[in-house]
């Protein structure tokens, strides 16, 4: 539906920093290779060369993220990722490493929902022919850049004037926030601060919680919090626990 509705300009700017600022820590959660660690790079330089249209305190805890990346060593960078994310993971980046065992049974029904909020929205993770087609559904960088991607689309749904399609994307992306990344982000970082990472990973962290507890608050979404990390062969764990299994006391 097309309607005359004005948006006022600073409502579309502030929609697409968001979408930015989302993007840029995505980025930050891929492995740092040479070529990411330069789209890193480039993606905060960019971001950064403005201030209009950031939301309330975001701008400058981005600005100090921004800092320790490029005063970072690459390499500690690249250690430091694999220690913290890697296959023996101290915290690790996929959504379906965290909860009691019986979301740990309902994985596949938990990916299937994930696959789901991408497919309708025309994302197909695994394609594309660069780092992100080694990543799950629930990998921690895939639902940052969703979630970049349904703020563009509601930008451009809001400049376009197509009412409904802007509803239906905020929609998305308040149940997307709800069910799945405002659901986790606290016990993974639980496990990231007990890792005692590098500032950088650190900061980064404080930023990507900021950002979200800023949409959280905003829309006034209260997320189904997951306070456990389930154990899980494919995220690094050394035991498997049976999902029947009673919770110890």
């Amino acid at each position: 539906m097309n309607t005359d509705q004005q948006i006022p300009p600073q409502v579309l700017v502030e929609t697409l920093r968001r979408a930015s600022v989302y993007r840029v820590l995505a980025r930050g959660f891929f492995y740092p290779s040479g070529d990411v660690h330069a789209e890193i790079e480039k993606q905060l330089t960019d971001l950064m060369a403005t201030d209009v249209g950031w939301p309330s305190g975001l701008h400058a805890i981005m600005q100090t993220c921004a800092n320790l990346f490029r005063t970072a060593n690459p390499e500690d960078l690249a250690a430091e990722y694999l220690r913290l994310f890697g296959p023996a993971a101290k915290a690790p980046l996929i959504e379906t490493a965290y909860g009691n065992a019986y979301r740990l049974m309902g994985k596949a029904a938990n990916l299937s929902d994930i696959s789901g909020f991408y497919l309708a929205f025309g994302v197909k993770p695994g394609q594309g022919g660069d780092h992100r087609e080694n990543l799950p559904e629930d990998h921690l960088a895939m639902e940052l850049e969703f979630m970049s991607i349904l703020y563009a689309k509601e930008a451009i749904a809001m400049h376009e004037g197509w009412v409904d399609q802007a509803e239906i994307t905020n929609k998305a992306k308040m149940t997307f926030l709800r069910e799945h990344l405002g659901a986790w982000l606290d016990v993974w970082n639980d496990q990231l601060v007990q890792a005692d990472p590098h500032e950088f990973y650190a900061h980064l962290a404080k930023t990507l919680l900021a950002v979200v507890q800023d949409d959280l608050d905003r829309m006034q979404i209260q997320p189904q919090r997951i306070d456990v990390r389930a154990v899980d062969v494919e995220v690094g764990g050394d035991d498997v626990v049976c999902p029947m299994a009673a919770p110890s006391s």
